[in-house]
């Protein structure tokens, strides 16, 4: 099974168009099998082999899943920033909207901590708090993953913010009230 990152970046290579859901299938299928054989490949490698993607293009996707990695931990960031009052929503948008500009011009963009704290919107000692809150809420959520549930990684959406699950099936992100995955169509153990 591919790992959440390995469906996140399947899910990105079928939504811009690089490959169909049905190559993805046959991507995932064939990982099982290797996997089977006790032969471990990365679907990018995969894509790679099988023609579906050109290696610009499998580039281009790893740098877009890093991004949307990096911007669900930040979203959850400046959520316990707000919450604790330290900042103003307005202000985190502002920031994250920076983050946003420097990825689409093909930077490396911050972290929205480092871009907070350069615009003196934030403290050092505050981010350091922020930072071990985060921590706390990891470590809450892996216990979580001890319970059997296919939908029990919650974070926030990249793009709206929303409180989602990514199934551990099949990598579809959903929202948390959602009684099974509309994807895959696995229940969600409560």
């Amino acid at each position: 099974m591919p790992t959440p990152q390995e469906m996140l970046l399947g899910k990105l290579a079928v939504k811009n168009g690089y490959i169909t859901e049905e190559e993805l299938k046959r991507a995932i299928e064939k990982q099982e099998e290797l996997l089977s054989r006790g032969k471990k490949k990365p679907l990018g490698q995969i894509f790679l082999e099988e023609g579906a993607l050109t290696k610009p293009q499998l580039e281009k996707l790893l740098r877009a899943q890093k991004f949307s990695l990096l911007r669900q931990e930040d979203m959850l960031y400046g959520k316990i920033a707000i919450r604790n009052g330290f900042v103003s929503e307005q202000r985190v948008k502002e920031a994250l909207e920076e983050q946003m500009k420097e990825f689409k011009a093909g930077k490396e963009p911050p972290r929205l901590g480092q871009i907070l704290i350069k615009k003196g919107f934030l403290l050092r000692q505050q981010h350091q708090a922020i930072l071990k809150a985060q921590q706390r809420l990891r470590a809450q959520m892996r216990e979580q993953e001890k319970v059997k549930d296919p939908l029990r990684n919650i974070r926030s959406c990249p793009y709206c913010g929303e409180l989602v699950r990514q199934c551990s099936y099949c990598g579809e992100l959903v929202k948390t009230e959602e009684e099974v995955c509309p994807e895959c169509g696995h229940k969600v153990v409560r």
